[in-house]
């Protein structure tokens, strides 16, 4: 456990969280997404709408089956983040928040809002965002999978949340949605990833391979 909180991700993660929060409490919620808006060019138009795919759940899955034929345990420790921490997502976003509007729902007037073409845009349930919850039980996981190699430890936290924020450049979400995503997945993640293994029908698991 001590080695894992000491790992550049859980560090990473956590300066994430303090510098967003401190963001989105001294910020006008919709002036700062005009503003995140206004940071756009043609690579990210034609780059981003592919890589924000990297959160859907169709993805999640494909990597589960791959680890599985690699790592039993590892993949099922991966589908339990994906699928808990997706399914604390959707209560939220459909139960718990249901009134909260997407950035495009206030924005659809806007003739200087830019917009991707050809994304197609969602209006209703916006908090919390479910491909950043994804992005960051994926990469959380992979993260406890590899922690003692610093460089993927880097490039599991750059990815995790560039990949997530590309729901904000998309306007798809709000930065506070994509936060509070990030903070869903990582500690479901984080606690299947620790706990997880050490259950008994686990440890069997690992012992048969």
């Amino acid at each position: 456990m001590k080695k894992l909180l000491s790992s550049i991700f859980f560090w990473g993660i956590i300066l994430f969280w303090l510098v967003g929060l401190i963001i989105v409490l001294n910020s006008n919620q919709m002036e700062l997404h005009k503003k995140l808006n206004g940071f756009n060019n043609h690579f990210l138009d034609a780059f981003v709408p592919y890589a924000t795919h990297i959160g859907d759940g169709v993805f999640a899955i494909l990597l589960v089956v791959i680890l599985y034929f690699i790592n039993k345990k590892n993949a099922l420790i991966l589908l339990l983040s994906f699928l808990i921490s997706s399914g604390i997502t959707q209560v939220l976003k459909q139960v718990v928040y249901p009134n909260i509007m997407r950035p495009m729902h206030y924005f659809q007037n806007d003739d200087s809002f830019h917009v991707v073409k050809g994304v197609v845009i969602h209006f209703q349930n916006s908090f919390p965002s479910g491909h950043a919850t994804t992005c960051f039980a994926l990469f959380t996981t992979f993260a406890l999978f590899w922690w003692e190699n610093q460089k993927l430890q880097v490039a599991f936290l750059i990815a995790a949340i560039l990949f997530a924020l590309t729901r904000v450049y998309l306007s798809q979400h709000f930065f506070e949605d994509v936060l509070a995503g990030s903070f869903v997945g990582t500690v479901t993640a984080f606690i299947m990833g620790v706990y997880f293994p050490k259950l008994h029908f686990v440890e069997k698991l690992e012992q048969s391979k």
